[in-house]
C-alpha cells in the first residue's frame, strides 16, 4: 500500500516536472522565435506584430497591447494593439493617465500582475484593455520601467502563472525593441544635429534647427543658449525658445556669479535640478530664480565645451516636476558638445569675416589715399600759384583800389581750397608730422574758442555741448593742427546727427588696456589717452557703419556740413598717430566714437618763439630754385627776389646738378617730385657729391614721404608744402 502511494507521488512529481519542462521548452521556443524576428531596428514594427500575435495565440487572450511609459511615469501611449485578431488604429498623441489605476499598480509590480476580475477597477483604463481578465507585465530597460505589455480576455477564462511566465519572455523582447528604437531615434537625431552643425555657419539657423531636433529626444518646454565672457565674468543670452514664460531676452547680459553656469564651469558636468521651492535655489543658484518664477520645476544645465574650454551652457526647463532623467542629461551633454562645435565654427567664421572686412576697408582707404595724394599734388601746384600771385597783387595794390576786394576773395578761396588739399593729404596719410607733445584737453578747449565752433553752434541752436575733461590727462605725441581738425569733425558729425533737441558730449580720460579689444578696430594693449564723442542723435545703420570713414560718403547737408571728408580725415589722423578707432551706434539712440591715442612720457615744450617776418629778408644770398612747373619757378623767383635774395631757377634735377658744378649757392630750394628725370632726393644726393655741405629746403605740392625724410637725414632742412 505504501509502495503504491510512493509510486503515485513519484508519478505526480514526474508529471509536474514534465509540465515545467514543456513550459520551459515553450518559453525557449518563444524566445527563439521572437529573437529570430528581430533583424534590425527597421524590423521593430514587424517584430512587435509577431510578439502580440504570439501572445494572443499561446495565451489564448483576445486582446494584447504594448504601451510606452512617458518620463513622468504617469501616462502611457499605446505603441501597438491587437483586438479580436485585428490591428487597431493608434493615435500617437493619445495618452492614458494611469495615476491611481490598476495599470499603475501593474507597472510597479516587479514580476507582473494578474487580475481575473476587474469589473470594479477600471477607472481611467482605455477601452482597449477594459476587460474581465487582465494580465500586465512591466517592460524593463536598464533596470528602469519603460512600459507595459497587457493581455485581456472578455470571457470567463482566467490567466495562469504559466501565462505570466510566457508574457514575461515576450515583455523582455518588447522592451528590447522599444529601447533599440529609442537608441536608433537618438542616434538618427544626433546625426541630424551633426549634419545641421556642418551645413551652415549661420548660428541663428543652427539654433533654430537644433532646438527642433532636440525636442524629439528631450521633453523640454524652454531652451536657452548662453555664451560666457570670462574677462567680464558675465554671460550673454545667445538664444531662447520654447513655450510658456519667455527666458532672458536674446542679447541680454547677466553675471556668472550665483548662476548654475558657475557650477558647470567648475565641474565641467551637467546638472539636474528639481526645485520644490525657491529656498534651495536662493542658497545654491540664485541666478535660476528667474526660471523658477517662470514655473520651471525641472531644470537641466549642461556645459558647452570647445577645445577643452567651457564656452557657454545649454539650459532646458520644464514646468513638470521630475520630468528630466539621467538619460536626458546624457543626451543633453552630447547635444551640448555638438552645439559648442557649431558655435566655435560660427565664431571663427564671424572673426574671419570681420578681419576680411577690416582688410577690405584698409585696402580701400589705401587706394583712395593714393588717389587723393596724387590729386592733392596737382591741385597744390595750381593753388600755390593762385594764392602766391594773389598775395603779390595785394602787396602791390593801394588800400583804396576797387579791385582789391576781388583779389582778396580769390586769395580766400584759394586758401579754402588749400585746406581741402590738406584734408586729402591727411586721408592719404602723407601729411601729418607726428612731432609735438600735445595735451588733448588743450586741443579741445582751443577748438571751442574758434569761429568754426561758434558757426557750428549757430547752425544747431537746440544742441547742447558738454565737455568732460580728465584733469590728469596724459600727453600724446602728434600734430595739434590735425588733432584739432579731428575734434572739429567729430563734433560737427555728432551735431549733424541730431534733429531737434539733443546733446553732444566730448570726454577725455586715461586708459590702460591689459588685453587687446576687438571692435570696429582691433585695439592693442597699452597706455592710451581716450577721446570719446557721444551724441543722442539718429544713429548709424549697420549697413552704413562699415562705410562711414570712406571719403565723400556722407548723408549730411552738402554745402553746410563740409566736403564729405570729415570722418575720412579723422581715420587718417588717428592712423597717423598710431591710434585706434571704435564706433558704437544704434539707430534711434545715437553714436559713440572712441579714439585711442598712445601715451607719451615726454614733457611738453612751453617756449615756442615766434619768428618775425623781417628775419626772412635776405642780404643778397644766392638761391637756386629747382621745380618742374614753370609757374611755380616764376612765383618763387619773384617772391624771393622781393625779399632781397639773388635767385636762379632751373626746371629739372639734371639742370640743377649741371648748374652747381660751375656755381655755388647759399641755399637750394628743391621740389621733391619732378617728371621726367631724377626726383628731389636723387638730385640732392648728386649735389652732395659736388658740395658735401650744401644747404637745402624741400618744397612740394605733395606730402611728406619716406624720400623726403631720407633727404632730411642727408642734411636737407625744413620741408615746406
Amino acid at each position: 500500500m505504501d509502495r503504491d502511494k510512493e509510486i503515485e507521488k513519484l508519478k505526480t512529481k514526474i508529471d509536474s516536472l514534465a509540465e515545467e519542462l514543456l513550459t520551459a521548452y515553450e518559453e525557449l521556443n518563444l524566445f527563439y522565435d521572437v529573437s529570430r524576428s528581430m533583424g534590425s531596428p527597421l524590423d521593430s514594427e514587424k517584430t512587435m506584430d509577431f510578439i502580440l500575435t504570439k501572445a494572443v495565440e499561446m495565451i489564448e487572450a483576445d486582446k494584447a497591447a504594448i504601451m510606452v511609459l512617458d518620463e513622468s511615469q504617469n501616462k502611457l501611449k499605446i505603441r501597438k494593439g491587437l483586438v479580436g485578431g485585428k490591428w487597431i488604429s493608434v493615435d500617437p498623441s493619445h495618452e492614458i493617465h494611469i495615476e491611481g489605476t490598476i495599470l499603475s499598480r501593474m507597472i510597479h509590480a516587479e514580476r507582473g500582475f494578474i487580475v481575473n476580475d476587474i469589473a470594479e477597477d477600471q477607472n481611467g483604463i482605455s477601452p482597449l484593455i477594459a476587460t474581465k481578465s487582465l494580465l500586465g507585465v512591466p517592460l524593463y530597460a536598464k533596470k528602469k520601467v519603460i512600459g507595459i505589455l497587457t493581455l485581456g480576455d472578455r470571457r470567463d477564462r482566467e490567466f495562469t502563472s504559466n501565462d505570466l511566465k510566457l508574457s514575461t519572455v515576450l515583455s523582455s523582447q518588447a522592451a528590447l525593441i522599444i529601447e533599440n528604437d529609442r537608441l536608433f531615434q537618438e542616434n538618427a537625431t544626433m546625426a541630424e544635429i551633426g549634419r545641421i552643425m556642418g551645413s551652415t555657419l549661420n548660428i541663428e539657423e543652427v539654433y533654430e534647427r537644433f532646438a527642433e531636433e532636440a525636442r524629439k529626444l528631450i521633453p523640454f518646454e524652454r531652451i536657452n543658449v548662453n555664451i560666457f565672457n570670462y574677462r567680464e565674468k558675465t554671460a550673454i543670452a545667445s538664444y531662447s525658445a520654447g513655450t510658456g514664460a519667455a527666458g532672458r531676452k536674446v542679447g541680454s547680459v547677466f553675471s556668472l556669479a550665483g548662476s548654475a553656469a558657475e557650477e558647470v564651469i567648475r565641474t565641467r558636468k551637467g546638472l539636474l535640478l528639481y526645485p520644490e521651492d525657491k529656498t534651495e535655489l536662493e542658497i545654491r543658484f540664485p541666478g535660476l530664480l528667474r526660471s523658477f518664477q517662470a514655473g520651471h520645476r525641472s531644470m537641466m544645465v549642461v556645459p558647452l565645451i570647445s577645445k577643452d574650454k567651457v564656452i557657454g551652457n545649454l539650459y532646458f526647463g520644464s514646468t513638470q516636476p521630475g520630468i528630466f532623467t539621467e538619460r536626458d542629461l546624457h543626451v543633453a551633454v552630447n547635444i551640448g558638445t555638438q552645439i559648442a562645435g557649431a558655435i566655435a565654427n560660427a565664431q571663427l567664421f564671424s572673426e574671419r569675416q570681420r578681419l576680411e572686412e577690416r582688410l577690405g576697408r584698409a585696402e580701400k582707404m589705401e587706394a583712395l589715399g593714393i588717389l587723393a595724394g596724387g590729386v592733392a599734388h596737382d591741385l597744390n601746384n595750381v593753388l600755390g600759384v593762385l594764392v602766391g600771385y594773389s598775395e603779390l597783387l595785394l602787396m602791390e595794390m593801394p588800400a583804396g583800389d576797387p579791385l582789391r576786394e576781388h583779389v582778396s576773395n580769390i586769395l580766400q578761396s584759394g586758401k579754402r581750397g588749400a585746406a581741402i588739399i590738406q584734408d586729402l593729404l591727411t586721408l592719404a596719410r602723407r601729411g601729418v608730422a607726428i612731432s609735438e607733445v600735445v595735451n588733448l584737453n588743450d586741443v579741445i578747449s582751443s577748438y571751442f574758442k574758434t569761429p568754426e565752433c561758434e558757426k557750428l553752434k549757430a547752425f544747431h541752436p537746440h544742441v547742447t555741448f558738454e565737455i568732460d575733461l580728465d584733469e590728469d590727462l596724459l600727453n600724446v605725441k602728434g600734430s595739434p593742427v590735425h588733432l584739432g581738425k579731428t575734434v572739429m569733425n567729430l563734433a560737427s558729425n555728432a551735431a549733424e546727427a541730431i534733429s531737434g533737441h539733443g546733446k553732444v558730449t566730448i570726454r577725455t580720460e586715461n586708459c590702460y588696456l591689459d588685453k587687446p579689444i576687438a571692435g570696429y578696430d582691433d585695439i592693442q594693449e597699452g597706455d592710451y589717452v581716450v577721446l570719446k564723442v557721444y551724441d543722442n542723435g539718429k544713429g548709424i545703420s549697420a549697413k552704413d557703419l562699415g562705410k562711414i570713414f570712406e571719403p565723400f560718403y556722407t548723408k549730411k547737408v552738402m554745402g553746410r556740413s563740409g566736403t564729405g571728408l570729415g570722418l575720412a580725415v579723422v581715420w587718417g589722423t588717428v592712423k597717423d598717430h598710431n591710434g585706434y578707432i571704435d564706433v558704437q551706434s544704434e539707430e534711434g539712440k545715437g553714436s559713440t566714437f572712441t579714439l585711442y591715442f598712445p601715451v607719451t612720457r615726454e614733457a611738453m615744450v612751453s617756449d615756442q618763439t615766434v619768428v618775425s617776418p623781417e628775419s626772412y629778408r635776405g642780404r643778397g644770398e644766392q638761391i637756386l630754385v629747382v621745380d618742374d612747373v614753370k609757374e611755380q619757378r616764376e612765383l618763387a623767383t619773384t617772391m624771393l627776389s622781393r625779399l632781397g635774395y639773388q635767385v636762379d631757377a632751373v626746371s629739372s634735377g639734371e639742370e640743377a646738378v649741371a648748374h652747381l658744378k660751375v656755381n655755388r649757392v647759399d641755399l637750394l630750394i628743391l621740389d621733391m617730385i619732378m617728371d621726367p628725370g631724377i626726383d628731389g632726393l636723387e638730385t640732392y644726393q648728386k649735389v652732395l657729391e659736388i658740395h658735401p655741405k650744401q644747404k637745402a629746403i624741400i618744397v612740394s605740392g605733395f606730402s611728406e614721404t619716406d624720400r623726403v625724410r631720407r633727404a632730411q637725414n642727408l642734411g636737407a632742412g625744413a620741408y615746406v608744402r
